[in-house]
């Protein structure tokens, strides 16, 4: 299928509803990675939910239009039916539920060739370059305070979604095909749907919960992708969503918000609170954070969400406290807070926020199947934008 204003120069990669290839535009030159939707031709078989498809897609140009960061992967243009839209205002192409609107759908990104879990597994041992590990950890904190700052959790934060320039300095946060964004406080459309995070890199609200949560989710997963990055292996490996909880205390304890004790005890079979640690957080961390390293990654790995750093907050943590005096606009794309303002008496507390239980889909290695996960691409999405918000927990700073 010819690619409008592109040549096609290889594929790279394959997901169960698009395949993202290398392009050369005709008209600059530029290299550039374009994801092709093939789940909306009806002319080729696929099996997935289409109308899924379609929101999800939805989602990823309307976030993107939203979240401008360097360390945020770049759309540059929407292309449907071979007619571009630039960053793609997908409004005029009609509700989510008349999916035949269009039957072909390209997106256009800026091109990186390696993600984070390339670099981790050149580095089996962990990367011993503190330097280059302070930036990468400050660089995705940086990432993930722009998609809250307006009001987007990415839901999806794992090495493999973090690209990396061509020259190893810079990280890009990429694939927010399962990303969620956020209702004004007040506001009542049920909970979070059931789709989130890859196991290994999932909050304990994530595990065996039932309907809310909050972008501290996110920050959780950076804690976990930043360990990982300095050891060279994941921090909590677990082969069932039980097993991860369990990986969890023996590092970390069970210091669980009381909600999520009580609903553990009453949903988890055989959950028992395990206050011995058989690994400290220390030991599973090595040498290759400084002790301020290690608080930091401690900041982003409280088990209680309450307790838990926001992104924000740990743009200002003391790691990275010659990093901000180098360049202190690098992470600032508001005031923490959520795009529609600062949350008032009527938004949630964390005790309030949980989400559901066994995530559909996970492959044995704790990789999540789902379809808004598989093939690389990147997005967010606004309050008046589309059809199907979720609830708001107001904890982003």
């Amino acid at each position: 299928m010819a690619l409008s204003g592109y040549s096609v120069l290889g594929v790279l990669g394959e997901g169960a509803y698009a395949s993202v290839v290398r392009a050369r535009s005709r008209d600059t030159g530029k290299i550039v990675a374009v994801k092709r939707v093939k789940a909306l031709d009806p002319k080729i078989d696929v099996d997935v939910d289409v109308p899924y498809v379609y929101r999800c897609l939805k989602r990823e140009i309307v976030c993107l239009r939203k979240v401008k960061h360097r360390n945020v992967v770049q759309l540059y243009e929407a292309i449907f039916d071979g007619q571009s839209s630039g960053t793609g205002d997908i409004r005029r192409q009609s509700s989510a539920s008349d999916v035949q609107t269009f039957r072909r759908l390209d997106l256009v990104f800026e091109c990186l060739d390696r993600t984070l879990l390339d670099h981790i597994s050149d580095h089996p041992d962990g990367d011993c370059n503190k330097d280059r590990l302070q930036s990468f950890c400050f660089q995705l904190v940086c990432a993930v305070d722009a998609c809250h700052a307006v009001g987007v959790i990415h839901r999806d934060i794992k090495p493999d979604n973090i690209l990396i320039t061509k020259d190893g300095k810079t990280l890009k946060l990429a694939d927010f095909g399962i990303s969620r964004s956020v209702l004004k406080p007040g506001d009542r459309s049920g909970g979070m749907t059931p789709y989130s995070s890859t196991r290994w890199y999932r909050a304990p609200e994530l595990l065996f919960c039932t309907s809310r949560y909050s972008p501290k989710v996110d920050v959780w997963a950076v804690g976990c992708v930043c360990a990982e990055l300095a050891t060279g292996e994941p921090l909590f490996a677990g082969d069932t969503e039980q097993d991860q909880l369990e990986c969890m205390q023996r590092t970390l304890g069970s210091h669980f918000s009381s909600a999520h004790l009580e609903y553990f005890r009453k949903r988890v079979i055989g959950f028992r609170p395990n206050k011995e640690k058989s690994t400290s957080l220390e030991e599973a961390l090595g040498s290759s954070f400084s002790s301020i390293g290690r608080s930091f990654v401690s900041s982003a790995l409280r088990l209680d969400p309450s307790q838990r750093y926001s992104s924000n907050a740990l743009i200002h943590h003391k790691y990275f406290e010659r990093l901000l005096e180098k360049d202190p606009e690098h992470g600032r794309t508001g005031d923490g807070s959520c795009y529609m303002g600062t949350m008032g008496d009527e938004a949630k507390s964390d005790d309030d926020v949980y989400v559901p239980a066994v995530i559909a889909g996970d492959d044995e290695d704790g990789h999540a199947s789902e379809v808004g996960s598989e093939v690389e691409s990147g997005g967010a999405y606004s309050q008046d934008e589309f059809d199907d918000e979720d609830e708001y927990s107001d904890d982003f700073s």
